[in-house]
């Protein structure tokens, strides 16, 4: 398959983000214009968010109940009921079980995310995004195309830096969904996404979706570019520890660190300043 990559953050230093992963192997690279349809589909679900809220308190995602009916399926794979090869169907319900596992570790402890309505319903924002994507995309997860989709509803809804590091458990919940709700003809697109899921570059897929690294990355020393990993990531939570506690959004208080940065350049003889973000005010 011909491979296609997007631009990696940082620019300079990331690997290149890999190729496009549809299930089936022969799948072209998508076109500038079928780049910007996706990021138009993600601007149009976000347009169609009548609301954006954070719980008062914890919401149940019925995390518990999917399991249930997850061990209900393999029961049922291993008493027939489903036909074809049984072996093959009980080896990736396996693989369905553990990634199961891991959204569901992932999103218990993460309660507080933001919520949406739209159309009458009401769900965490980062379910309704994996679910519109599969809708959208035939239940085949592709990188390039999911990160222009996310992209695109970025620009009316950006995501919190705990929303992008939970896409992967979302979009997981999403094909279980899928698999539990639909007949077994239609469950190997299905399966091959979860591994797809599983296997994709998703630290660079975060650094490139995350509009808080977009505004850091503006560091007037450029140190932020040259960081680790581990080092930008304790930025980030640093910027959303500190808009947890503001009425500031984590893009804004990312903008309040480079101007702050931005100040104390200017006032520096040598020029080398680096991020500031101790120096923000308190909770407001």
């Amino acid at each position: 398959m011909a491979a296609e990559s997007m631009p990696a953050w940082p620019r300079a230093q990331a690997p290149l983000f890999s190729s496009v992963r549809f299930a089936d192997e022969g799948a072209p690279p998508l076109s500038e214009r079928e780049r910007e349809l996706w990021r138009e589909a993600g601007a149009d679900l976000a347009g169609g968010i009548t609301r954006t809220y954070m719980p008062r308190g914890p919401r149940r995602l019925h995390l518990q109940r999917r399991r249930a009916r997850l061990q209900a399926l393999v029961a049922q794979v291993r008493a027939g009921e489903h036909g074809g090869d049984a072996e093959w169907l009980l080896d990736h319900l396996r693989l369905l079980q553990a990634a199961e596992q891991e959204s569901r570790s992932v999103l218990a402890n993460r309660y507080q995310l933001p919520w949406v309505e739209t159309a009458g319903t009401q769900q965490p924002r980062i379910l309704l995004l994996a679910a519109a994507y599969f809708d959208r995309a035939g239940n085949r997860f592709a990188e390039i195309a999911f990160a222009e989709f996310a992209d695109g509803f970025q620009t009316r809804s950006p995501l919190r830096v705990s929303e992008i590091w939970s896409l992967r458990a979302a979009l997981q919940l999403a094909a279980i969904d899928r698999i539990l709700a639909g007949p077994a003809g239609g469950w190997r697109e299905l399966f091959d996404s979860i591994r797809a899921l599983l296997e994709a570059d998703w630290k660079n897929l975060f650094e490139w979706l995350s509009h808080v690294d977009r505004v850091l990355e503006r560091d007037p020393a450029g140190a932020y570019a040259c960081m680790t990993a581990e080092s930008r990531d304790l930025y980030r939570q640093m910027v959303a520890g500190l808009a947890k506690r503001s009425r500031l959004s984590e893009i804004e208080i990312a903008g309040e660190v480079i101007r702050l940065a931005s100040r104390a350049a200017r006032g520096a003889a040598a020029g080398d300043a680096g991020l500031h973000p101790r120096a923000l005010p308190g909770p407001r």
